[in-house]
């Protein structure tokens, strides 16, 4: 039994403690509900933000890669565009090139005449030639109106133009141009001795003489001691060398870097075409009106 005097302290303590095993009790119970509860509202809310931010993400990484496929659809743009307009300029540029060397051909075709003009005053004196007609008198009147007829016969009127294709020189490489201007040199050399006796001016008048053959000696050293030994008498002899020089080069710019069937053969054309040219009938005169006095006998 509990005494007397203990009951105030049992009344007192009875209830509180009634209260706290309620409370535990109903702590028991309800506190993992609660738990539930209150742990599901978090993880809810963390699962939105969660998705959110892989919403957000999922955008980011589209509107990069659309960035990306964008960029990289300006590159090849670009390059596209850049490669056929590279490709373009080259065809253009090549078309250009093969035109050049075809008029280049067509020029020296041109200058078949003056080819015939050589072989003929290579079996000349041409200085004691033109010192007869720049002479004055009897003698330089024959002589002059000898020149003339050679003048007329060969039309060297109509070759005074032709053959010098400058317009095509950019698009000409830069050996087969020198080649040409060599080639023309001699060519141009007894028609400039022609058009000067023919007028009576003397051999003095004849300035592109050294400059002529230092061209020559440049393009076929191996010939300069001959040159240096025979002078411009030896300039005749040399034609069909650079002619060859020529059209090995012609060859190599029409086959080097475009070896095509298409190239070949108008490369072949142009051959064929320009054989025929200097194939063709060319005046003639005949060696023995030329005046002894001139005239480089064997």
């Amino acid at each position: 039994m509990i005494p007397l005097d203990w009951w105030p302290l049992v009344s007192a303590w009875v209830p509180a403690l009634a209260s706290t095993s309620m409370l535990g009790i109903v702590g028991a119970i309800a506190g993992p509900i609660y738990r539930a509860r209150i742990e599901k509202s978090v993880q809810h809310k963390f699962d939105a933000k969660l998705e959110v931010l892989r919403s957000q993400l999922r955008q980011d990484e589209e509107a990069q890669k659309a960035e990306v496929r964008r960029r990289d659809e300006q590159i090849a743009a670009l390059r596209s565009g850049v490669l056929s307009g590279i490709s373009s300029r080259h065809a253009a540029l090549d078309k250009r090139r093969l035109e050049a060397v075809e008029r280049l051909w067509s020029s020296m075709c041109e200058l078949s005449t003056l080819k015939s003009l050589s072989q003929l005053t290579s079996v000349m004196r041409m200085d004691r030639v033109l010192e007869i007609a720049s002479a004055g008198g009897a003698e330089s009147d024959k002589m002059k109106s000898f020149l003339e007829s050679i003048w007329q016969s060969y039309k060297l009127d109509e070759v005074k133009n032709k053959g010098y294709p400058i317009a095509e020189r950019p698009f000409i490489s830069p050996l087969l141009w020198t080649y040409f201007t060599a080639y023309r040199h001699i060519l141009y050399y007894p028609y400039t001795l022609v058009a000067l006796g023919r007028t009576g001016i003397g051999a003095d008048a004849l300035e592109n003489k050294d400059k002529t053959l230092s061209i020559i000696a440049s393009v076929l050293p191996h010939q300069k001691d001959n040159l240096d030994k025979f002078g411009t008498d030896l300039l005749h002899h040399l034609i069909d060398e650079i002619d060859q020089l020529i059209l090995r080069e012609i060859e190599r710019t029409l086959t080097g870097e475009d070896n095509d069937k298409r190239g070949m053969e108008r490369a072949a054309a142009v051959i064929t075409s320009a054989a025929a040219a200097f194939g063709a009938a060319s005046p003639k005169i005949d060696i023995s009106m030329i005046p002894d006095s001139i005239a480089k006998r064997d």
